[in-house]
């Protein structure tokens, strides 16, 4: 009896043992995971714990005269369907994005970037975009609004400003990465970044970005976005019909809701809102016969009416016949080509740019590369949208009831997503129905 019991505590003894082992093994391994995951990170952003969500909407309205003269500048340039095929991007994430550059740059170069955000100062734009970022900012049930920038810094001998990476920190939330441009690790923490902030929606994309070992900077800003209908479309009631695209007509399934609502007039166009949780909106923006997507673009009376929001005086309460494709467009614009129509051009050049701010030790910085790419997709359900830009700056050159109307948007249209504190977050133009990527 005694010798069994000797044999179980010697048992015992060799399994505690086995399992510290393993215990101990297992911790090393997540040790050495966590810390090649996070190799990089020099600082996390920190984000504020409790947003009031009416005080910061009120904060972003008081620059939205500032955000409707950017929306304007951009809109006819990065919604350009001028080739026939689909548009959208991020009004919101592409500012952000400006904002971080115009911290980097100084004197001409930040002035031509403040001057297409429409803030007469640099503080004002730091302001502007802190508040709206914060407005717009929401994790809650049924609506997903998530910003995210960051910051990735070569980390071969370079001395940064810190009180520019500071005030990127505290003020914009942004991440601070450092690590060897160039390499494969690096290039590849930046993509996973990415797609984990945009929920892999971009991935595609993101996965063709390169930092070349000549990079001495790059600036990243991403959104995701997820958003239920507060009135869900019935999959019953959905039904295939043909869409009229300028590549000619294409079957596609049409979501289908009869409400009552009101009905928006504007100079050569109709509009109708669907409200998402949250207190989001969708503005869907068809044309008249006749018309174009292109010329309601340049309509000052789109602006006025989106930022206005649903105070917009030409209009009518009706009950609304709706008929929406469903829809998933993805595209990629190239800021080199954009952003110099829209008088960013000293940022380009080495010669006469600006990048004291960030760091004194190069005479000669430009951007070599800035892209911007967004996708949005709606179904029965609502909506799934996510954006990134990034700008990588080198060390080389570079160049009630009423009378019912029937909305059927079955040709290219319009559309607009905006906060509940009117925010364009999202806007595209849908030209065909494509939807599989």
């Amino acid at each position: 009896m005694n010798k069994d019991n000797s044999s179980k505590k010697r048992r015992n003894i060799w399994i505690c043992i086995i399992a510290a082992v393993v215990c101990i093994c297992v911790a090393v391994v997540c040790i050495f995971t966590f810390s090649g995951k996070n190799s990089y990170v020099l600082a996390a952003a920190v984000y504020p714990d409790d947003i009031d969500q009416s005080e910061a909407a009120l904060e972003a309205m008081s620059y939205s005269d500032d955000f409707k003269e950017y929306l304007k500048s951009t809109f006819s340039e990065m919604l350009d369907t001028s080739d026939g095929e689909n548009a959208v991007y991020s009004p919101l994430n592409l500012y952000m994005a400006l904002v971080m550059l115009s911290e980097i740059t100084e004197g001409e170069s930040r002035q031509q970037v403040l001057n297409l955000l429409g803030s007469s100062d640099e503080e004002s734009a730091l302001d502007s975009a802190s508040a709206l970022w914060r407005a717009s900012y929401r994790d809650e049930e049924g609506l997903t609004c998530l910003l995210a920038n960051s910051l990735w810094l070569r980390d071969e001998g370079v001395e940064y400003d810190q009180e520019t990476i500071d005030l990127l920190a505290q003020e914009l939330y942004c991440s601070i990465f450092s690590g060897k441009m160039g390499t494969e690790a690096y290039n590849k923490a930046l993509r996973d970044w990415i797609n984990q902030k945009t929920n892999d929606l971009l991935k595609e994309s993101a996965d063709k970005l390169e930092m070349e070992s000549t990079t001495v900077l790059a600036l990243v800003s991403t959104i995701y976005y997820k958003a239920n209908w507060q009135n869900e479309f019935s999959a019953e009631g959905t039904e295939t019909a043909a869409f009229h695209g300028s590549k000619g007509d294409a079957e596609c399934d049409f979501m289908h809701s009869y409400n009552s609502g009101i009905f928006y007039e504007g100079e050569d166009f109709g509009a109708v809102t669907l409200t998402l949780e949250g207190g989001d909106s969708m503005w869907l923006i068809l044309p008249d016969e006749g018309s174009s997507a292109e010329k309601v673009i340049n309509s000052e009376d789109l602006y006025d009416m989106v930022c206005a929001g649903h105070e917009w005086d030409n209009s009518t309460n009706a009950m609304i016949d709706l008929k929406l494709p469903k829809f998933d467009i993805m595209a990629e614009t190239d800021l080199k080509e954009s952003l110099p129509k829209l008088g960013i051009t000293y940022v380009f050049d080495s010669e006469v740019s600006d990048f004291s701010p960030i760091s004194e030790e190069f005479s000669e910085l430009c951007v070599s590369d800035a892209t911007h790419c967004a996708r949005v997709k709606i179904d029965e359900e609502g909506i799934e949208a996510a954006a990134y830009t990034e700008i990588e700056v080198n060390e080389t050159a570079a160049a009630p009831e009423g009378e019912d109307i029937e909305f059927i948007l079955d040709r290219p249209f319009i559309f607009v997503i905006t906060g509940s504190d009117g925010t364009a977050l999202f806007a595209g133009v849908v030209n065909n129905i494509e939807n599989e990527h």
